[in-house]
């Protein structure tokens, strides 16, 4: 990004900034939304693979076949 921005024209410091910026914004972001939707995954009906029940052997060999 840092090189991009050089290349369209800005300064070193301004580009510098809006790389760091960017790169703060997005890792944030990411653990943000994240801690949001394990935070409502019951009212969003999700489940992790620890809460979903076990198939049972009728539907492994159906899958299997």
């Amino acid at each position: 990004l840092f090189s991009c921005l050089r290349v369209a024209g800005l300064d070193a410091s301004l580009a510098a900034s809006i790389t760091l910026l960017n790169r703060f914004i997005d890792y944030w972001f990411h653990i943000g939304a994240g801690v949001l939707i394990w935070l409502l995954r019951e009212r969003l009906q999700l489940r992790t693979w620890r809460e979903s029940s076990v198939p049972t052997d009728g539907a492994m060999e159906a899958r299997d076949a």
